[in-house]
């Protein structure tokens, strides 16, 4: 699935991007899923697909934000191909900041 989702079962997310994401800020998924409170486990499922919860979700962004994109990563990094998604995306953000009680930023 190349975009972010809501499912009956949570939200699906876009793993090349989750991919490009850790890539630019050069960190591992194990310390993502540190950095998000999350079990490595689970954030292993969720990049391979496995749909999370909206909280987790939350949890994810917000580590994500913690961590600034190296300098030049954007020139080395493969980007993941562009599709019309910004209206899902920002529907799905959305919800996360509703369920989550984040503001967005």
């Amino acid at each position: 699935m190349r975009t972010a989702g809501l499912h009956q079962r949570g939200v699906v997310l876009d793993r090349e991007r989750l991919r490009f994401e850790t890539a630019r800020r050069a960190i591992s998924q194990r310390r993502l899923a540190y950095l998000a409170h999350v079990n490595e486990v689970t954030l292993s499922r969720i990049a391979n697909g496995h749909p999370c919860s909206l909280r987790t979700l939350a949890k994810i962004t917000d580590a994500l934000s913690t961590v600034p994109i190296l300098v030049g990563a954007d020139s080395i990094v493969l980007a993941p191909e562009k599709e019309s998604t910004a209206a899902s995306t920002s529907a799905v953000l959305e919800e996360v900041s509703r369920a989550s009680g984040h503001p967005r930023r």
